[in-house]
């Protein structure tokens, strides 16, 4: 009956707290470092201010479809809000483009494009 026991045990040492010790992982590090490359890939070739006035109109049409909007009437205001700075249509175009997995904007897209799109696009997030 004093048999020992089938699975082989390991002795534990004892340790004084002070030799306590979390190990730490690199996997968070290279996560915030591809993320940061990511972004800055996403950025290259635009100014912080076209970054900043996307994000705002991306904001609103989230906030718009979330509150069951016409889609024509969605699109006509986001139309507009693209439209009160021409010469940062080609970075908006730009972003929406690599914000799609895109490298490049394809052609020249117009303002109604542009705006369709970003509606749709967010549309079809809403509903997924």
């Amino acid at each position: 009956m004093n048999e020992s026991p089938p699975c082989l045990f390991k002795p534990v040492l004892r340790r004084s707290r002070q030799e306590w010790h979390i190990p730490v992982s690199n996997s968070s590090e290279s996560v915030l470092q591809e993320e940061q490359i990511r972004r800055a890939a996403l950025c290259e070739g635009t100014t912080p201010l076209a970054r900043d006035i996307f994000l705002k109109i991306l904001f609103q049409t989230k906030r718009l479809i979330e509150q069951n909007s016409n889609t024509a009437q969605v699109i006509s205001q986001i139309e507009t809000r693209l439209t009160a700075l021409p010469e940062l249509r080609s970075e908006f175009a730009l972003l929406f483009c690599r914000l799609c997995g895109q490298a490049e904007a394809s052609g020249e897209l117009t303002v109604h494009d542009l705006a369709t799109l970003m509606v749709l696009r967010t549309r079809l997030k809403h509903a997924a």
